[in-house]
């Protein structure tokens, strides 16, 4: 069960767009998005638009709840829900959607393809950053959650250890 709030997704949202369009200039169409109806249940709210659905197979086969949000750059990145393995269930993800294609080195908008989607990943690093810090669950801080739990809980040779 993902246990994800409006609180969280709110405070998602707004992260995500005061990185993506610093100027403050957000698309008319990225306004609507984020205009959200909280008037049902943030469930009802994931399963119609402007919240597209799909299924993934990372981490595992799931749904994927994603919101195009795009940036000041490229219209295209996803700030997506994921189910994952952590207590709360889920992380929130930034999709870049620019690894469908690998252009070759003689095309002619290659440099310019490469500058993109460095722009993206220097996006998706800073908002997942700032969500991390906010303490909304990212793949990176869903891993260090598994890495405390593990440190913190004896294993077979510190039980061992500890009877002996």
């Amino acid at each position: 069960m993902l246990k994800v709030s409006w609180e969280m997704l709110r405070t998602a949202i707004g992260i995500y767009v005061k990185h993506a369009y610093p100027g403050g200039a957000i698309p008319e169409i990225v306004r609507k998005r984020i205009g959200l109806d909280e008037s049902k249940p943030l469930w009802e709210r994931l399963n119609e638009p402007p919240f597209e659905n799909y299924t993934a197979d990372a981490p595992f086969h799931c749904t994927v709840y994603a919101l195009r949000l795009g940036s000041e750059h490229y219209p295209h990145l996803k700030m997506e829900i994921r189910p994952f393995t952590n207590e709360l269930g889920f992380m929130f993800w930034v999709n870049t959607h620019d690894q469908f294609v690998s252009p070759k080195a003689d095309f002619p908008d290659v440099a310019r393809w490469r500058q993109v989607i460095e722009k993206n990943s220097e996006l998706k690093q800073a908002v997942e950053r700032a969500w991390a810090k906010e303490k909304l669950p990212t793949f990176a801080s869903a891993m260090q959650e598994g890495i405390d739990q593990t440190s913190s809980s004896p294993g077979p040779v510190a039980a061992s250890v500890e009877r002996g």
